[in-house]
């Protein structure tokens, strides 16, 4: 999808035109004719099949993120139950794990929060080439804050790591605790990588389509 578009893109930046003849007639200039996997090469057609791409894009971030979500608040449940001794099967309880549990069960419960209510939000209506990139631009500001914020939990959980190491009481849950955020942290900085990633080419892609024809630009 993203090679078709950039490929749609650059066609369009390269502005043919209308061919001159030799006796400077100008010729109107032939219908826009299908690529080889049938698009049009209409910058309108261009913008929207970008924008729908960034939506998808949006979506498939939310349901990376309600899996990683999912596995935490049932990975953290089954631990839980592990480490609290009137649950435990275990003949001594595995409460270094605790911490880990709690922490796992509390970031994917917020963290399945925002994706119902990213799943739930109607995408704003975009048709200018100014508008998407706006859309595109604001996306990835989104994604780099939420990886410096992803950066800034692995730094907090590692404090709490290291604060164990020092001899901070109980050391067991400092640890453990510590663990458990450094581990939120790393893998929501690999979901919002790969979201920017993604964003990339499309944003390359809008920047080479012609700029949309003003509304208030008289004829």
């Amino acid at each position: 999808m993203h090679a078709t578009v950039v490929a749609l893109a650059a066609a369009l930046a390269a502005d043919p035109g209308a061919a001159q003849p030799p006796d400077g007639r100008s010729t109107p200039a032939a219908p826009s004719a299908p690529d080889e996997q049938g698009a049009l090469h209409e910058p309108g057609e261009a913008i929207a099949a970008l924008v729908e791409a960034r939506v998808d894009a949006e979506r498939a971030h939310l349901a990376r993120l309600g899996v990683w979500a999912g596995v935490n608040v049932v990975a953290g449940a089954a631990l839980l139950a592990l480490a609290r001794p009137e649950t435990s099967p275990l003949p001594t309880p595995a409460t270094l794990l605790e911490g880990f549990a709690v922490q796992s069960l509390a970031w994917g419960g917020i963290n399945l929060a925002i994706v119902g209510l990213g799943l739930a939000s109607t995408p704003a209506p975009v048709t200018t080439r100014e508008a998407a990139l706006a859309a595109e631009d604001d996306l990835g500001k989104v994604l780099w804050v939420n990886v410096g914020l992803d950066a800034g939990y692995m730094m907090a959980g590692g404090a709490l790591w290291g604060a164990s190491l020092a001899g901070a009481k109980p050391a067991e849950q400092w640890r453990s605790h510590g663990v458990g955020i450094v581990t939120q942290g790393l893998g929501l900085a690999v979901l919002d990588v790969i979201a920017v990633w993604d964003s990339a080419p499309r944003e390359e892609a809008l920047q080479a389509l012609p700029p949309s024809p003003s509304l208030s630009s008289s004829p």
